[in-house]
């Protein structure tokens, strides 16, 4: 097994997955006794389908779009949707959603419990994602081509 220092991908997909790591031993009864050892810890990857390039991740809540140019999300509060627009499609980027809000993780606003907020890991194949307050997890793969040609507003403002 590498060690931390042997793993060679980005500092914050290595973050987030030791922290969906810590989850599921929280949850699946799989936190151990001082000197006892783990011998192995597979993660299941849950393969998600979007839907015209719309994937969801909190039902009625929270969605994320595959084929944007950029990194993008959308929160429904009953009543309308609100979009945020992150970095580049091809800028890896992790985002944590809380009351339908992207916490900045410079100004961790307060109350804030992780328990109740969802996590999302932009890269330029697929978008990964936890909500810890429901458990669920998947990722979506993302298309090879944006829908809207770069420098071109998709929603016409």
């Amino acid at each position: 097994m590498p060690t931390l220092l042997q793993i060679k991908r980005p500092l914050h997909i290595l973050a987030l997955s030791v922290g969906v790591v810590a989850f599921a031993f929280a949850n699946v009864g799989g936190a151990t006794q001082p000197g006892q050892e783990v011998k192995d810890v597979k993660m299941i990857r849950n393969p998600s389908l979007a839907k015209g390039g719309i994937g969801i991740i909190i039902p009625r809540e929270l969605f994320v779009s595959t084929n944007s140019e950029h990194n993008e999300l959308m929160f429904y509060d009953g009543s309308k949707y609100r979009h945020w627009i992150g970095a580049g499609r091809q800028e890896s980027e992790v985002v944590i959603v809380w009351h339908n809000n992207v916490v900045k993780m410079n100004a961790i606003p307060k109350g804030f419990q992780l328990g109740g907020s969802a996590m999302i890991s932009f890269n330029a194949n697929e978008i990964e994602f936890i909500d810890l307050h429901s458990g669920t997890s998947g990722y979506y793969l993302r298309s090879t081509e944006p829908d809207v040609p770069e420098g071109k507003n998709p929603y016409g403002d």
